[in-house]
């Protein structure tokens, strides 16, 4: 089986006091010497002297760890993650979406209620609600995994044609609106597409966006995207 390129671009807004989005990926090199794309979104939210910023990245070290070292497959170490992400500390409201890419599988673990994940299949998209699951990606899919912030400015329509989206172009339009935004720190987004080309090659970019008007739609679920029995 050929192996599909993924590239990943991230955009976050600036922590505040109180909340702090991390969008965060990683190669993660497996025990069997084999290696998959970490890629998660991660909104913290608390006060007092807890470090937000740090929290989102022990918090994504917790899966890291498990990766390298799974236990009961891929899906069950991503599963594992949740009670420890529970437990880092508990005065945290934290929602997240981890997403492993691994040999043309995404394993998918969603926790609490304030990130997001959709793909798009140009013309189809389906959201994905289920708390864990798996399923092939496929040459052509695009995947954004997002706050409930990003998506409430952020107008998808573009990943419903059929035509190729040149994310750095999207990315630097939009990317000097986002400081108007009173509630910037809840938003942050992670856009995965998926190429179909012989190879793993994972491309890595930053930005800050904010734009306008959500279609918030369900259209027929996907081929390739199967949600748990």
């Amino acid at each position: 089986m050929k192996d599909l390129k993924i590239h990943v671009e991230k955009i976050t807004g600036i922590a505040g006091d109180s909340v702090s989005c991390g969008v965060l990926t990683k190669r993660i090199t497996l025990d069997d010497a084999t290696v998959g794309t970490l890629v998660s979104c991660i909104l913290v939210k608390g006060g007092g002297d807890v470090d937000l910023h740090e929290a989102s990245s022990k918090i994504f070290e917790i899966a890291e760890g498990k990766l390298e070292n799974p236990e009961g497959g891929i899906l069950a170490s991503l599963e594992s993650t949740v009670e420890p992400t529970k437990n880092y500390n508990p005065s945290l409201d934290i929602s997240l979406v981890h997403t492993f890419f691994y040999e043309n599988v995404c394993y998918v673990v969603k926790l609490g209620n304030k990130v997001k994940i959709f793909v798009f299949d140009p013309p189809k998209s389906v959201e994905l609600k289920f708390a864990s699951g798996s399923g092939p990606f496929l040459g052509g899919q695009i995947y954004l995994i997002a706050t409930d912030a990003f998506l409430s400015i952020f107008d998808t329509s573009a990943f419903k044609e059929d035509a190729e989206i040149d994310f750095s172009e999207l990315i630097d339009g939009v990317a000097t609106d986002i400081a108007g935004e009173e509630n910037q720190s809840e938003i942050g987004a992670a856009f995965v597409s998926v190429k179909g080309e012989e190879g793993l090659d994972v491309v890595v970019a930053d930005g800050e966006l904010e734009s306008t008007g959500l279609v918030k739609e369900e259209n027929d679920e996907l081929a390739g995207v199967d949600e748990p029995t």
